[in-house]
């Protein structure tokens, strides 16, 4: 069986080879995770993207259970770079199959980048006028007898990164802060949502029932909401943090931008400078 494997591997690479392609998987029927996401030769293409989750893949995971969680860590520009990019990786697996000419690998991402570039530049002629949804461009306090837990990460080097969060009450008294020193090898996306659990911590030990999660990364918080469980250092922080709802009577997780975040922001970069592990104030 071993000698069958290897001649099937020995004749795959002569075909590839024959067909002038990087890897014999062009050339034969294989899993779409492997085809689109998991070839080595893919990697660079994906890691150029900047896409956030490309490196967490598991190959348990079908292509559109992975895509699934995906879109919950990914906004809408991201989510369409992401397919237009699919689509141009496949379709050139078809091509080289086919022995039609192609596009080098290294021009797929920038063709793709302008082939999104395009689409978001069309002018429709009739376009639905909706109300302004604008996010608040400061921090508004919460309801009374809620609590609002407002959270963010820093990387300022590849030594430094932290975490902060601040707890404040409806009439924006704060009850509790911390900041946190993390390792900064960690992706940022798991940085944020360390802060985040931490800031869930502090405000069970305050007793607090009724929370209101905020921070910056739009990824986490979509995440936070939806009902997706991912198998990832990234997904363990995420499912911890939703068991930790339990010990709430409400919790709400949102997105919201910088300058209605700059307490949480300058906490976070604190810690990125800070020596100590964490500091905590009650």
């Amino acid at each position: 069986m071993g000698a069958e494997v290897a001649l099937l591997v020995r004749s795959e690479n002569r075909e590839a080879k024959r067909l002038g392609l990087e890897c014999s998987t062009f050339i034969r029927e294989v899993d779409v995770l492997h085809a689109l996401l998991g070839c080595s030769l893919l990697e660079g293409v994906w890691r150029d993207s900047g896409l956030p989750f490309v490196g967490e893949m598991d190959i348990n995971l079908t292509f559109v259970e992975w895509f699934v969680c995906a879109l919950n860590l990914w906004s809408s520009e991201q989510a369409s770079l992401a397919v237009i990019l699919c689509y141009n990786l496949w379709t050139r697996r078809n091509e080289s199959r086919l022995e039609i000419r192609s596009w080098p690998l290294d021009r797929i991402l920038q063709r793709s980048k302008e082939m999104w570039s395009d689409i978001s530049n069309l002018k429709l002629e009739h376009q639905l006028q909706l109300p302004s949804t604008s996010p608040p461009s400061r921090w508004l306090p919460p309801p009374l007898n809620f609590y609002k837990i407002n959270t963010d990460a820093s990387r300022v080097s590849e030594t430094g990164a932290g975490a902060g969060c601040v707890i404040r009450n409806w009439s924006g008294r704060v009850l509790a802060a911390s900041v946190l020193k993390i390792p900064s090898s960690k992706a940022i996306e798991l940085l944020e949502a360390e802060a985040v659990k931490r800031g869930m911590e502090m405000a069970i030990r305050l007793g607090i029932q009724k929370a209101m999660v905020e921070g910056e990364c739009l990824g986490i918080m979509n995440f936070l909401q939806s009902n997706v469980s991912i198998l990832s250092p990234l997904g363990t922080v995420l499912n911890n943090i939703k068991s930790l709802v339990q010990a709430f009577s409400f919790v709400s997780f949102k997105w919201i931008p910088r300058d209605a975040n700059q307490v949480a922001n300058k906490l976070a970069q604190l810690g990125s400078r800070a020596s100590t592990l964490h500091i905590s104030m009650f």
